[in-house]
């Protein structure tokens, strides 16, 4: 978690982060650490929110046209997969010559099945 310091027309605030796109900003022209606290827990629920919403859960995958079996997660609305023994890469919806038509239909599904859920 970083904590950025900030002034802006004397208003004085700082920006909680995770480093993973959530963030929330906290004025602090008062020194009350009970209002503080809860400016921490109101960061706290709206980074679970975004932890829900973008689950990096890497399940696994066996295609139905040839069998093969990769690992894959969907963050962001990008499919990112890899094959055993070879690095992550993105599925790439526009790009069609990498695929067969089915295995283009089938990665299609994965990311229709995650925006559908």
């Amino acid at each position: 978690m970083f904590i950025e310091s900030k002034k802006l027309l004397l208003m004085a605030y700082f920006t909680i982060t995770d480093g993973n796109g959530t963030t929330h900003e906290v004025d602090v022209l008062s020194d009350d650490p009970a209002m503080i606290a809860d400016e921490f827990k109101k960061f706290e629920k709206k980074k679970l929110i975004n932890d829900k919403k973008n689950q990096n859960v890497v399940k696994s995958f066996t295609s139905k046209i040839d069998g093969s079996q990769f690992d894959y997660f969907i963050s962001d609305n990008i499919l990112s997969f890899r094959y055993k023994g070879t690095d992550w890469q993105d599925f790439v919806p526009n790009d069609k010559r990498a695929y067969t038509k089915q295995q283009h239909l089938e990665m299609m599904s994965l990311l229709e099945d995650y925006k559908n859920n």
